[in-house]
């Protein structure tokens, strides 16, 4: 369990980065850059709680 949680916290950062780096092109009309910038903080806020819940596991079995 921890091991999957790990590796979903990991994805949704990756994600993030990956939205983050596409909303700061250049050259793109506004409106798609603001879903891209919205995508990221969403994948953002996502690993967030999945650390979250991380560290609840990790606490509850140690």
């Amino acid at each position: 369990m921890v091991a999957a949680l790990v590796e979903l916290r990991d994805e949704l950062a990756r994600q993030s980065r990956y939205w983050t780096i596409l909303a700061g092109v250049d050259g793109r009309d506004p409106l798609p850059q603001t879903c891209m910038a919205a995508k990221a903080h969403a994948f953002a806020q996502a690993a967030v709680r999945a650390d979250e819940a991380l560290g609840r596991v990790v606490r509850s079995v140690s």
